[in-house]
Parts: structure tokens; C-alpha cells; sequence
């Protein structure tokens, strides 16, 4: 296996809607992604069914066992930047398999545990370490193979997980009745680690043009290649990170983090709390969501191509903050299924727009390490959810003032959204930010 290099990025330009030579290969990188997305997001997006079985075995308080996911969380975010970095370096196919060995023996520990600080380290520590390998390498991977229909690819790929949110609680709402929650987690982690590291060797950095030769390759790569503003491509973090967009993305990232990740981290808990559902039935209305951010995804990340990332962006979470909003008023149970698809589309729906957004703004050639940037803002808001939900439910007893924030939080941030703008003239732009 030769290392990917970066000059292959700003080169090759596929048409992927071609389904011979290197664009064919293009949707085995796409299937690839895919799958990885599927089988982690069924893992980690499963914890809730995981809440109940932790406190009664252990004695917790919600605080302390939201906090277990909240740490997930961050640490999913934080090292998001180190695996940005390795992504734009040396390629997804190893960030993927040092993140699909993490991930596996995170999920693996966490069934042996028997204290909270333990848990903290498996699940929270190694297992949210491993889970930075995914969405910002997988997005950056398809954003690379996918030039021309970058919206749909993003959504495809992202749809996966939405698909994972859906197989994932039946089958642990199965297994953690049937065999207890170490069991459901050793077995998690043997099958989500080994097969992530499997396809993890199919993925490759850069489409290459094979049936050329170097030198016509590189003269392709010349008449191929996109406009670009001076220098937006090779941008430094520094650069980056003191512009105007910056901070916006950074403000509605974070605000996306702390409403989303509180509902999904209590979601679970509050139904069997409010309407004493058994483990299969909460498991049932979270897989509605599931199906229905799935088709978020793949519908969104269609209609961005022609709506554009912001307002798609926009549109998709205020939906989710009306959703939130109306799950906290229901009276019924059978209300939970309609006002869960809301909520899982509007949730499906936001995700292609991020990487598409930091794309625009910032180009492509780091694009990698640009989300991983960024997400230390939405770890910090899915640090702090989960973890306010939990200290005011053990004061309250109660989750609806908690997902009334989240409901209010989500609704600004699809507002604020709008403002996402890229600098009018990057040449200008980025003469203003060196100076």
C-alpha cells in the first residue's frame, strides 16, 4: 500500500457518474464509508438503552450516567482534530483502522467494568477516541471522490447513519434483556471494531487516473482543476480560525451539539420515565427515528445541491427544534412516532450540510482538518446537554424543562445559520485576515 499524497486532492477531478475506471471505485469508497457509518452510529447511538441497566446495577444518578456520553461525546469531537489532521496527511485508510481498533475495545471494555471511573475510560475515553475516526474522515474521504455531486455523496454516506440509529436499538433493546449489558457490549465491540478495521484497507485518499500516465496526468490536473480564490486551500489554522465564518459555524455547531446530543443521551430514559415503556418499545419509536433521519440525508443532502448547504442547513434544524418542542407537549404515546420522524429529519437533514459548508468556506485541500476544528465546539456542546439534562432531571425528576432549552436552542441556531456566509472575494479575504 503506497501513502496517499495530497497533490492527487487538488489534481484529480472524477466523474463519479461514470461507473468504469477510477469513478467506479468511487462507490466502493462511498459503500465503504457507508457501512463504517452504519455500524458505529448502531453502537454509540444506542447508549440510552444502555442508561437504565448501568444505574439500577450500579446505583448512579442520571448525572452520572449521562456524563458517561457526554465524555463519549467530547472526546469524539476533540479528537477530531488529530484525526482531521491525519486524514489531509496520511489518508483515511489508516485514521480508520487506529480508529476501528479504539472503537472495538472501547465497546469491549465497557462490558467489564464494575466503577464509574472505569466506564469513563473505556466507553468515554477509548471508544469516543475512536468514533473521531468516522464522521470527519468519511465525510472528507467523499467530499474528495465526489466533486460534482458532492450533496448527494454526503448524504448517501451520512444516511448510514441514520440507518445505524435504526437497526441499532432493536437489536440491543434484544440483546440486553436476553443476555445483559455485557454481553450486548463485548459483542458490540468484537463486531464493530473487527469489521471497521476490515474495510478500513479498501479506502483510499485520492481518485487517481490510472490509465494515464504521470505526465498526462499532471497536465490534466491543469486544465482539470477548479477556480479557486489565492491560497484559500492552504490556508493555516490561525488563518482559519480568526475570520468572521469561523466563529458563526462554530456558535450554531455548538448549539446543534447541546440540543441534539441531550435529546438522543435522554431520549430513551424519558420515555420509559414518562410513559413506562419497556426497553423494546423506546427501542422501537428511536428506530422510528432512525428510518427517518435516513431519509433526512439522502433527501437534504439532494436538495442542497440545488437549495444551497445554508439554507438547507437552516431549514433542517429548526425542524428539529419544532420536533424537540413537540415531543415535550405530547400527552400521548402514539404521538412520539410522528413527532419522532420530525425529529429524526430534521436531524438527517443537518448533517450533509456541515461538510459542505466548511467546504465552501474553506476549500477543500484541508478540509479534514478544518471539521476537526470545528468540532471541538459541538463536543462542548454535547458535553454540556446530556450532562445539564441529567443534573436537572435528579432535581427535578422531571425532563421537560431541559428539552425545552434544547428545543429553544436548536431553533436559534437554525436562525443564526443563515448568516453562514463565505467572504465575498477570497482574495480580499484573505489578504485581510494576514494582516
Amino acid at each position: 500500500m503506497t501513502r496517499d499524497s495530497d497533490q492527487s486532492a487538488s489534481a484529480a477531478v472524477v466523474e463519479t457518474d461514470k461507473g468504469t475506471g477510477v469513478g467506479g471505485y468511487a462507490w466502493v469508497v462511498l459503500a465503504v464509508c457507508f457501512l463504517i457509518t452504519t455500524l458505529t452510529y448502531a453502537g454509540s447511538y444506542s447508549f440510552g438503552l444502555f442508561f437504565n441497566p448501568l444505574r439500577a446495577e450500579f446505583g448512579w444518578s442520571s448525572a452520572q450516567t449521562s456524563g458517561v456520553f457526554a465524555l463519549f461525546m467530547f472526546c469524539y469531537c476533540i479528537f477530531g482534530i488529530f484525526s482531521g489532521w491525519a486524514v489531509d496527511r496520511i489518508g483515511p485508510r489508516i485514521t480508520t483502522i487506529a480508529g476501528g481498533l479504539c472503537l472495538g475495545l472501547g465497546f469491549l471494555f465497557s462490558g467489564m467494568v464494575h466503577n464509574l471511573w472505569q466506564i469513563y475510560l473505556s466507553y468515554g475515553l477509548l471508544a469516543g477516541a475512536g468514533m473521531s475516526s468516522v464522521y470527519g474522515p468519511v465525510m472528507t474521504t467523499a467530499s474528495r471522490w465526489f466533486r460534482r455531486r458532492q450533496g448527494l455523496a454526503l448524504g448517501l454516506v451520512s444516511s448510514g447513519i441514520g440507518l445505524g440509529t435504526f437497526i441499532g436499538p432493536p437489536i440491543f433493546g434484544h440483546l440486553i434483556p436476553t443476555y445483559g449489558w455485557r454481553v450486548s457490549y463485548i459483542a458490540a465491540g468484537i463486531c464493530i471494531g473487527s469489521i471497521m478495521i476490515l474495510v478500513g484497507f479498501l479506502l483510499r485518499k485520492d481518485p487517481v487516473q490510472a490509465a494515464e500516465r504521470p505526465e498526462e496526468r499532471k497536465e490534466s490536473a491543469a486544465e482539470r482543476r477548479p477556480p479557486r480564490g489565492p491560497g484559500v486551500d492552504a490556508w493555516s489554522a490561525r488563518e482559519v480560525i480568526r475570520t468572521k465564518p469561523f466563529w458563526l459555524y462554530a456558535a450554531v455547531y455548538l448549539m446543534v451539539g447541546f440540543g441534539l446530543q441531550m435529546m438522543l443521551a435522554h431520549l430513551v430514559p424519558y420515555m420509559q420515565e414518562t410513559y413506562r415503556l419497556s426497553p423494546s418499545a423506546a427501542a422501537a419509536v428511536f428506530s422510528v427515528i432512525g428510518v427517518a433521519s435516513a431519509s433526512g440525508r439522502l433527501i437534504m443532502g439532494g436538495v442542497s445541491d440545488y437549495l444551497g448547504a445554508r439554507k438547507s442547513l437552516a431549514l433542517s434544524v429548526v425542524v428539529e427544534g419544532v420536533a424537540v418542542g413537540l415531543i415535550v407537549l405530547s400527552t400521548r404515546q402514539w404521538m412520539l412516532y410522528p413527532f419522532g420522524i420530525l425529529l429524526g429529519f430534521g436531524y438527517g437533514g443537518h448533517a450533509p450540510q456541515f461538510p459542505a459548508i466548511i467546504r465552501e468556506l474553506f476549500g477543500m485541500k484541508r478540509m479534514g482538518r478544518n471539521i476537526g476544528l470545528q468540532q471541538i465546539f459541538y463536543g462542548s456542546g454535547a458535553l454540556l446537554g446530556p450532562l445539564l439534562a441529567g443534573w436537572m432531571f435528579d432535581r427535578t425528576g422531571s425532563y421537560v424543562l431541559p428539552f425545552a432549552i434544547a428545543s429553544g436552542v436548536l431553533m436559534l441556531a437554525g436562525w443564526l445559520s443563515l448568516t453562514l456566509e463565505r467572504p465575498a472575494d477570497w482574495e480580499t479575504a484573505a489578504h485581510d485576515v494576514k494582516e
